[in-house]
């Protein structure tokens, strides 16, 4: 599935740039095809101040980010945001943006819930990401044509997901 992947950015970016690479990477490996918008403006933003062409009107606007972004949700089958706490994404213009676009598009909008531990210096992340139904990984379709060739009607499912987990 092609997940379009909002976090908030100003006030966070270092944080922000790194748990949308690390949330993208997880959701590689369940199969699915991410997009990060922060993984790939934030870098052209970095680069640019290195180089002295860094402008506020250029590069540091919701409005310069929001014509890119939108035509990356328009791509995508569903929006998740990474909630790295309430207060972030109610302080963001950009995410709060980007969620009622998507849902004028009429987009699942899910939720990955992140867990802290640590402080400062130490600190660390886990994500809690949504169930998707319906979505088949390459593993669930490995194992359903295992699954066809050994087990009856009855019994599908549940083996199918034993299979799976199995498999992932």
């Amino acid at each position: 599935m092609r997940i379009y992947l909002a976090i908030p950015y100003t006030r966070h970016e270092k944080l922000s740039f790194k748990m949308a690479n690390h949330a993208s990477y997880e959701l590689i490996k369940m199969k699915h095809i991410p997009l990060s918008p922060i993984s790939m403006s934030h870098p052209i933003v970095e680069q640019s101040k290195v180089d002295g062409k860094y402008t506020e009107e250029l590069l540091g606007t919701w409005e310069v980010w929001s014509t890119i972004d939108y035509a990356f949700i328009d791509w995508c089958d569903e929006i998740w945001v990474v909630e790295m706490s309430k207060d972030a994404i109610q302080g963001s213009t950009g995410v709060k943006a980007e969620l009622e676009y998507a849902k004028k598009l009429g987009k699942a909008v899910r939720t990955i819930k992140v867990n802290y531990t640590g402080e400062g210096e130490d600190l660390n992340w886990t994500f809690k990401f949504p169930k998707v139904k319906g979505f088949r990984s390459n593993a669930r379709i490995h194992a359903e044509n295992i699954v066809g060739k050994v087990f009856s009607c009855d019994a599908e499912l549940d083996a199918v997901e034993l299979v799976e987990e199995i498999l992932s």
